[in-house]
């Protein structure tokens, strides 16, 4: 909350940082261990203003004003800005995709490790559960799934199927040519959900971008989080990237 607008002669904002103190203008700013967690009041209006909802669901035709960031976020990854949608958090990203693609009666086939919110909201809305098999190569910090299994992995009422690449417990990744290799044995009508939530702060060498791979596979999904790669607590913003159709 540090900006020229909000630390202007004219406002009384006292705003907690760390660990120092420093002069702004007219402002004595303080700077120390406790956060204030409390915005000013003109920063929560805007953060409950219809202008900023808008932003944070994307940018939809019907809407006048235009959210910019979809826009950033398509220039980063490199894909299309209408095959971004934008979450105020990744409980409700993964919320959203059970209450659209899943019901009770369906299965997902998912890694052992998924992600605490997604198993939580899995068995809130008592979605069947089954799970692949696989090896982790811990010296080239690689996944493969046991393709050989797959077809008694999934079962008649799978529906979606959930992996991570870097792995939200493990760290590990699937290679690219093991990631097609699943692909391809994944029937179409299953949607895969890839989450990559933790990709920008991965430092494996052999790890892609699958967002590259979302007109290829009209059945992708990616995930990705701001909150992981920033490290910052509040920013909870998630967001899924998939071909315009889905």
């Amino acid at each position: 909350y540090v900006n020229s607008e909000i630390l202007n002669r004219n406002t009384d904002h006292t705003t907690y940082l760390r660990d120092t103190e420093k002069l702004v203008g007219n402002n004595q700013v303080y700077l120390n261990t406790q956060i204030n967690t409390q915005p000013p009041k003109k920063v929560r209006d805007f953060l409950k203003s219809s202008e900023m909802q808008t932003t944070l669901i994307g940018t939809n035709k019907r809407n006048k004003y235009k959210g910019e960031l979809p826009s950033m976020i398509a220039e980063s990854c490199g894909v299309p800005e209408n095959t971004i949608v934008v979450f105020k958090t990744e409980r409700d990203l993964l919320k959203k995709l059970i209450d659209i693609f899943l019901t009770s009666k369906n299965n997902i086939c998912l890694e052992d490790s998924p992600c605490p919110i997604f198993l939580s909201e899995l068995k809130d809305a008592a979605i069947e559960r089954s799970y692949l098999d696989y090896k982790i190569d811990k010296s080239n910090k690689n996944i493969s799934f046991d393709l050989s299994k797959l077809d008694t992995n999934i079962k008649s009422n799978t529906k979606m199927l959930y992996i991570s690449s870097p792995g939200t417990m493990t760290g590990v990744s699937i290679t690219k040519k093991r990631f097609e290799e699943l692909m391809l044995k994944v029937p179409s009508y299953i949607l895969v959900i890839l989450d990559q939530r933790h990709f920008e702060s991965s430092i494996n060498e052999k790890r892609f971008d699958c967002s590259k791979y979302i007109n290829k596979y009209k059945n992708l999904i990616v995930m990705r989080s701001l909150n992981n790669f920033y490290s910052v607590e509040s920013l909870t913003i998630s967001y899924l990237i998939s071909n315009s159709e889905l």
